[in-house]
């Protein structure tokens, strides 16, 4: 009650008060609280239903905002199910791919096997007397078999020449890769080294579009956002290289 009502009060009785801080006598203090008490019950009363119905609307309001996030927090698990269903197929699919081709690779080394025992077979087998055009078959295979091993004698004096380069140029990219250590942070260097004994010296990926370039599963949405949202070093979602 403010001190004007209380004022108010005090002049409807006919009780004397300049101010609502007045000294009054005994007498008037139980006349006030009789006659108030009726009032300051209501307010009371009025009082607590507010609160009562502030807290109710609160609990309302609460009660809405734990529904909204617990369906924002189910789509957002829909969504990654998904996307972890999708990386599942692709990677069935990549895998049933390897298979057959693997399984092709096999289906071809037999056939090139079987038919080189048949040439030895043939080659190996006695002969009869042989005629002027069997005489002429046997110099052509002869001539396709020295024409074979120089083919084969050409193509191990290039490896060579080729491995030789290759090991030059390891011993110039290691020391490039030491050189370039330098200036990369100690946790960096750690997840590479380990990159690399997984990935076999293959540890690393850039990132194209949406594409990592040595794995070439495209990223999904969110995947994607993550990673360029984030820094500029991170790990491939797929084959879990450095990207």
């Amino acid at each position: 009650m403010t001190s004007k009502e209380m004022l108010g009060h005090l002049a409807d009785m006919k009780i004397p008060a300049k101010s609502a801080s007045s000294t009054l006598e005994d007498a008037y203090v139980s006349m006030v609280r009789k006659q108030l008490k009726p009032i300051l019950d209501a307010r009371a009363a009025e009082i607590e239903a507010e609160k009562r119905a502030e807290a109710v609307a609160k609990a309302e309001e609460e009660r809405i905002e734990a529904e909204r996030a617990e369906k924002q927090r189910i789509e957002a698990e829909k969504r990654r199910e998904a996307e972890r269903a999708e990386e599942e197929r692709r990677r069935k699919a990549e895998e049933e791919r390897r298979r057959r081709a693997e399984e092709e690779r096999l289906a071809a080394e037999k056939k090139a096997k079987e038919e080189a025992e048949k040439n030895r077979v043939r080659d190996t087998a006695p002969k009869s007397v042989p005629s002027f055009s069997s005489l002429l078959d046997q110099i052509a295979q002869q001539e396709q078999v020295l024409k074979r091993q120089a083919e084969e004698a050409a193509q191990k004096k290039s490896f060579e020449s080729d491995s030789a380069q290759i090991r030059r140029k390891i011993v110039q990219l290691d020391d490039e890769r030491k050189s370039v250590s330098a200036n990369i942070s100690a946790k960096h260097l750690s997840d590479d080294e380990a990159a690399r004994k997984r990935f076999k010296g293959l540890a690393v990926e850039r990132l194209v579009g949406n594409v990592p370039s040595v794995c070439r599963v495209k990223l999904q949405p969110a995947s994607f956002h993550d990673l360029t949202h984030g820094d500029d070093v991170a790990e491939c979602p797929y084959c879990h290289r450095i990207l």
